[in-house]
């Protein structure tokens, strides 16, 4: 009997026929001409953060103003009796403001490392945004459902204790961040696993907010080079699973920040190695029909990104070109090069025609932002940054140009000069944002 596949198709788990697993369209699926397509399942196996283990050493008292950053074993598991009460003596209406965020986290259940992690969110931490929105996204709407959401709080007092650990000059004797850092995000992971699978559809679309959370940890913690994908895959999963049903959008003010934030991760993540994101693959490349100009409705400036939206499309137009690069790589075809060199031309000439648009009509502004001046002015220049980082994909992915040519040294010269422009560094800026380009630049 022909084995069912575990990894393959969905058309193959469902016909129980073995698929080859080709990408992005199975044997099977090219012959019956229908469209391929490889599902997640939500079981959340992803990698768990391993409990790391301080070196043993001679214990000594801790100094009083450091001692608000160990962990106390004693009661370790305070926190989960707290999550349990708070939870139950809430009430089903939202919370309104940070007022009451800042009230729920004097509660005298939790313990001085706890209140310390979660003052620090609020007072320090929500600062790196590239906008005042954004920090009162998270603030006044995100914050108050950690309070029911126990996944979602873990997560929040992981990122915290990750940035806090970053300012720290030195670090106190027999004291490892990194092991309080795994141990909230593997509580928060142990947690979202078990919330997946009950509640409602909306409350699985509000975890939405916990996944986005875990990737940023595992972003700016640079332990796994891949570890934050299984967050982007679980979040892609979650979606396709509620397409047909009405749940958060962009107009709703909770779904705008877990939108921006998934459209984002999709487009960049078409610029790592490992490239786009499983199923999202395409047959034929989808370049835009009008040439970046203003008939489009997808082309706002982005303040989650820093660029204007329509430049997510280029960055992924870029990750399946450079797929296709790749299989020329590997088995040398004619008419593969062809294509591929009218195609990378082609999205070139796409990509400047959105940097002349926006250097002469100006970046296109949501109509519920307002932008002084010198934001406008930063913002601005974000954009180009972002704009001159697809063109050096483009230039040395694609193309294959030397990075001593004229075209590529040109646009790290441009990179680097919109990244003066932003300076000094401010809170609440688009040089929160500016990590991408000046790595590509780099």
């Amino acid at each position: 009997m022909t084995l069912r596949s575990h990894h393959g198709c969905a058309r193959c788990k469902k016909r129980r026929q073995k698929c080859d697993e080709e990408k992005p369209s199975c044997t099977r699926c090219i012959e019956a001409e229908v469209n391929c397509e490889y599902l997640l399942t939500l079981k959340w196996d992803g990698r768990v953060p391993r409990q790391q283990h301080p070196p043993r050493r001679k214990k000594k008292r801790a100094d009083t103003e450091t001692s608000d950053l160990h962990v106390d074993q004693s009661r370790q598991s305070s926190l989960e009796r707290s999550v349990a009460a708070i939870s139950s003596a809430l009430p089903d209406q939202p919370f309104d403001g940070v007022r009451h965020v800042r009230e729920l986290s004097l509660l005298s259940s939790w313990v001085p490392t706890e209140r310390l992690l979660w003052d620090h969110f609020l007072t320090t931490a929500s600062m790196v945004a590239s906008h005042s929105r954004l920090r009162e996204q998270i603030c006044q709407q995100i914050l108050p459902m950690a309070m029911q959401i126990p996944s979602l709080m873990y997560g929040t007092l992981a990122l915290s204790a990750l940035h806090r650990f970053t300012l720290l000059n030195e670090v106190p004797d027999g004291f490892t961040p990194e092991v309080m850092v795994s141990n909230l995000m593997s509580r928060s992971l142990k947690h979202l696993r078990e919330e997946l699978g009950t509640g409602s559809p909306r409350s699985r679309l509000l975890l939405l907010h916990t996944i986005r959370t875990l990737c940023v940890c595992e972003i700016y913690s640079g332990k796994a080079d891949s570890a934050w994908r299984i967050h982007v895959d679980g979040a892609r999963a979650i979606l396709i699973s509620m397409r047909s049903m009405i749940g958060l959008s962009e107009d709703d003010e909770q779904g705008w920040l877990t939108s921006r934030w998934y459209s984002s991760m999709e487009a960049l993540t078409a610029l790592t190695h490992r490239g786009t994101i499983h199923g999202t693959e395409q047959k034929g490349e989808t370049l835009y029909a009008e040439s970046g100009s203003r008939a489009s409705q997808d082309d706002f400036l982005d303040i989650y990104t820093g660029y204007s939206s329509d430049l997510n499309s280029v960055f992924k137009d870029i990750g399946i070109l450079s797929e296709k690069r790749r299989r020329l790589t590997a088995s040398y075809d004619l008419q593969l090069a062809d294509d591929l060199q009218s195609q990378s031309s082609r999205l070139e000439g796409i990509l400047r025609e959105m940097i002349r648009r926006d250097n002469e009509e100006g970046l296109k502004i949501p109509p519920n932002i307002t932008l002084p001046r010198d934001q406008l002015r930063q913002f601005n220049a974000c954009n180009v940054a972002y704009q001159y980082s697809a063109l050096l994909h483009i230039h040395r992915r694609l193309q294959r140009r030397d990075s001593d040519s004229p075209e590529v040294q040109a646009s790290v010269q441009k990179i680097l000069e919109t990244v003066h422009e932003i300076l000094p560094m401010e809170a609440l800026s688009p040089w929160a944002l500016l990590t991408t380009p000046i790595f590509t630049a780099g």
